[in-house]
């Protein structure tokens, strides 16, 4: 979910509703002259398809605005829902530009749960259900209680050329450090290829999905029958590299003893991203989790769903029914403490020797390293889909709760598999520019087919700027319809 206007006519209630999204089930009833349904005669599906039950309605997001939320504002709203036939809600507490908060709360102090309980007891009262995303702010997960070391991780390194033959002790310098945080990976060593000595050495420069953290994860990675054949003198051999992690100490002084010739020494570490979940409010803004790491996954969890879980009691399970994974806008990752030993056990084999081809050191031969790129990036998804999507929904059903995830293109895994993973796949369609992101409608769909997941959600009628005065809800009728038709 991006930075966004929304439909003209849709407006901001007390308590802080706005209506973006719609549901499921499209009202198809006759209204007769005083207001009464004509459903009588029709046969039981048909009456059905006339008069739905009220718990098949739509579902709004509901924005609660830097937690410029009152109790009148949120019985008003929830009111207001119950009587236009909106069966659920997705609160989500965002910062979009509005004041401070006027009643003095921030996300997460007190004043926010005991106004989050009351909103469930009021959505209880009304028959109205509710999910809460499961972080401030409308993407990923995270907050101001994780730490840089459970954080999104990225593989950082230096590199440094010596000269065998004699004993030599030197200063390996430390990679990056983002926010003060680095952990040592390994040190490996290997002579340095005659090419690179002329700066002629060839380098993999097309590292998608990899190294830069910004970008949005590459699906779409070329493949060859026949790679370019690496002259021998710019490529180095597994079996030239060595593992010298243990003759560094821990302040970075290398210990050399390595035979004569010319060496790379390459340091290898990792650091945090440093992205942040947005666009969150100040009480609710921090580091985005390790995606790749269970542990992460179930603090995040605790953190919040968890102590709402705690205030809210019964209603646990009864009225907040699921917790929210909204689209992925958090960048790419790498690495987590336990990469090497879950890449052995996903791989099948040891990723240290391979290390240099993330420099785009050519490793073996350029099919060899390609090779091993592929294997990495499935390894990053793997991890994402089993330490994030399914130890979410697992951790979320132990509590009764149901999970949502907009699996939808940008996270570095399989959507099938990422939003298959979770109990309602969500898909989005923007009603302006006119069908945009209809691509994971299909996606959506399919995975709710192949996992078997008989509730599909759909961000609906999302805009932009570019609708202006062509905002109304008849200019739209047909993107719903036609999302229906979708499944």
């Amino acid at each position: 979910m991006n930075r966004r206007e929304f439909l003209g006519g849709i407006g901001l209630t007390a308590g802080g509703l706005l209506i973006l999204q719609s549901g499921c089930v499209v009202r198809a009833e006759t209204i007769s002259p005083g207001g009464a349904i004509l459903a009588a005669g029709l046969p039981p599906k048909e009456h059905e398809f006339a008069s739905p039950p009220f718990e098949f309605g739509p579902w709004v997001y509901w924005f609660w605005l830097d937690v410029n939320v009152t109790r009148e504002g949120i019985t008003a709203d929830l009111e207001a829902m119950k009587a236009a036939g909106v069966a659920g809600v997705l609160i989500m507490d965002v910062d979009q530009g509005t004041p401070a908060s006027f009643n003095g709360a921030q996300f997460g102090d007190p004043k926010w749960y005991q106004l989050f309980q009351f909103a469930c007891e009021e959505a209880g009262r009304l028959g109205i259900e509710v999910n809460m995303t499961n972080d401030a702010g409308w993407c990923g997960s995270g907050g101001p209680w994780i730490t840089p070391e459970l954080s999104m991780q990225v593989v950082v390194w230096s590199s440094t050329s010596i000269a065998g033959g004699q004993p030599a002790s030197l200063k390996l310098p430390q990679p990056e450090a983002r926010m003060d945080f680095y952990q040592d990976i390994a040190v490996l060593a290997f002579r340095t290829p005659p090419a690179e000595e002329n700066a002629k050495s060839y380098r993999i420069l097309d590292l998608r999905g990899l190294t830069d953290t910004g970008a949005k994860a590459e699906h779409n990675i070329p493949t060859h029958l026949k790679w370019e054949a690496i002259p021998a003198d710019q490529l180095v051999a597994t079996y030239e590299i060595s593992d010298v992690t243990e003759r560094m100490e821990k302040n970075g002084i290398f210990h050399s003893a390595l035979p004569a010739g010319n060496w790379t020494i390459l340091r290898f570490g990792h650091t945090t991203t440093g992205v942040k979940n947005h666009p969150a409010p100040t009480g609710g803004r921090g580091l985005e989790t390790d995606k790749l790491s269970r542990k992460a996954t179930l603090f995040q969890f605790e953190s919040l769903i968890g102590r709402i879980i705690e205030k809210i009691g019964p209603l646990a399970g009864k009225t907040l029914v699921a917790t929210h994974i909204d689209s992925w806008e958090t960048g790419v990752q790498n690495w987590t403490p336990t990469m090497r030993s879950d890449f052995m056990r996903l791989r099948g084999y040891d990723l240290l020797p391979y290390l240099p081809v993330l420099t785009g050191q050519v490793v073996d031969s350029l099919e060899i390293s390609e090779r091993f790129l592929w294997d990495f990036r499935k390894t990053i998804g793997d991890l994402l889909v089993e330490n994030y999507a399914v130890a979410m929904r697992e951790t979320a059903d132990k509590h009764g709760l149901r999970l949502s995830i907009e699996g939808y293109s940008g996270e570095p895994a399989s959507d099938l598999r990422y939003g298959g993973e979770a109990n309602e796949p969500m898909s989005e369609c923007w009603s302006w520019k006119r069908f945009n992101a209809r691509e994971t409608v299909t996606e959506m769909v399919s995975a709710g087919h192949v996992y078997g997941r008989n509730i599909i959600g759909q961000e609906t009628f999302t805009a932009n700027g570019d609708e202006k005065w062509l905002g109304h809800p008849a200019v739209v009728k047909d993107i719903g319809d036609w999302t229906f038709c979708e499944g």
